[in-house]
C-alpha cells in the first residue's frame, strides 16, 4: 500500500486549461485512493482484522468503563466511611507530633551540652593533673639508682625496717 503525501495545488495565476487539468488530476486521485481504501477494507473484512479490531476496542472500552465505576464506588466508600479524612487528619497529627519532638530532642541537646561544659572543664583540669603526676613518678623513678628501681614498693619496705 502506498504512502499518501499532501498535495497542494494553487490554481492562481493558472490559465482555465490548467485548471481543468488539475481537476481531472484531482478527480483521478479521488478515483485511486478511493479504490485503495475500497480494497484495503475489504481485504480487512474478509481475514477478520475488522471483526477482531472492533472486538479489542470494544473489550478496551468496557474494561476501562468497569475500571472507572470501580474506582468511584471505592473513592465513595472512602469518603462515606471517613477514611480519607482520617487518614489526612492521622497525617497532620504525626507531622505535629514529630514536630513536637523534634524541638524537645534539641532543647535537650542544647541543655545537655550546657550542663556537660562544666564536666568538660574538669574532665580537661583532671587529665592535666595526671599528666603531671604521671610526670612527676616517671622523674622519681629516672632519679632512683638502679638496683633500687628493680625492688619497687616492696624493697622500700624492708630497708625501712632494717635499720630500726
Amino acid at each position: 500500500m502506498e504512502t499518501s503525501s499532501k498535495r497542494t495545488t494553487t490554481l492562481a495565476g493558472k490559465s482555465p486549461e490548467e485548471i481543468a487539468e488539475t481537476i481531472k488530476n484531482i478527480a483521478k486521485n479521488l478515483r485511486e485512493s478511493s479504490m485503495q481504501i475500497r480494497e484495503t477494507v475489504r481485504t480487512l473484512r474478509e481475514s477478520g482484522g475488522l471483526h477482531e479490531i472492533s472486538e479489542a476496542v470494544s473489550f478496551a472500552a468496557i474494561a476501562a468503563r468497569d475500571t472507572a465505576r470501580d474506582i468511584n464506588e471505592t473513592a465513595k466508600e472512602l469518603q462515606e466511611k471517613g477514611v480519607i479524612d482520617n487518614t489526612v487528619n492521622a497525617i497532620n497529627e504525626t507531622a505535629s507530633a514529630t514536630r513536637d519532638t523534634v524541638k524537645q530532642f534539641k532543647s535537650q541537646a542544647s541543655k545537655a551540652a550546657e550542663d556537660l561544659k562544666p564536666a568538660k572543664k574538669d574532665l580537661q583540669e583532671t587529665g592535666k593533673d595526671l599528666k603531671e603526676i604521671g610526670q612527676s613518678v616517671k622523674e622519681s623513678v629516672s632519679d632512683m639508682p638502679s638496683g633500687k628501681q628493680a625492688s619497687g614498693a616492696g624493697g622500700r619496705a624492708k630497708r625501712e625496717k632494717e635499720p630500726a
